[in-house]
C-alpha cells in the first residue's frame, strides 16, 4: 500500500511540475501580447500588423528584451519540459526509496 501511494505522490509531483512549466509559457505569451496590443494602440506598430495578428503573435522574431527573472522562470520552464527524460526517473525512485524507509503499521519493514 505505502509503494502505492508513493506512486501516486511521484504522479502528482510530476503532474504539478509539467503544470508549472506550461503555465509559466502561458503567462509569458500572454504577457507579451498585452505588450503588443499596448504597443498597437499607441501606435508604435506598423499600420501592416492587425489586431487578429497581435492575438495569435509568437514571441520569436521580435527584438525583446526580458526581466530576469522572467528569463528565469522561463528557464526553469525550459528544464523541465527538455530534460524530462532525467528527473521523472529520480522523482519515481525517490518516492519508492522514501517508501521503503517508511515504517509499516506494524513495525516490521
Amino acid at each position: 500500500m505505502k509503494y502505492f501511494v508513493a506512486c501516486l505522490f511521484a504522479a502528482a509531483v510530476i503532474a504539478a511540475l509539467f503544470y508549472y512549466a506550461q503555465s509559466c509559457r502561458q503567462q509569458f505569451l500572454v504577457e507579451f501580447r498585452a505588450s503588443l496590443r499596448q504597443e498597437w494602440e499607441s501606435g508604435n506598430l506598423p499600420e501592416s500588423i492587425s489586431e487578429e495578428e497581435i492575438e495569435t503573435a509568437s514571441p520569436e522574431g521580435w527584438n525583446l528584451s526580458l526581466e530576469s527573472k522572467t528569463m528565469n522562470r522561463l528557464g526553469r520552464a525550459d528544464i523541465i519540459e527538455r530534460l524530462w527524460f532525467l528527473w521523472i526517473p529520480v522523482v519515481v525512485l525517490l518516492c519508492l526509496f522514501l517508501a521503503k524507509l517508511w515504517p509499516n503499521q506494524s513495525g516490521v519493514a
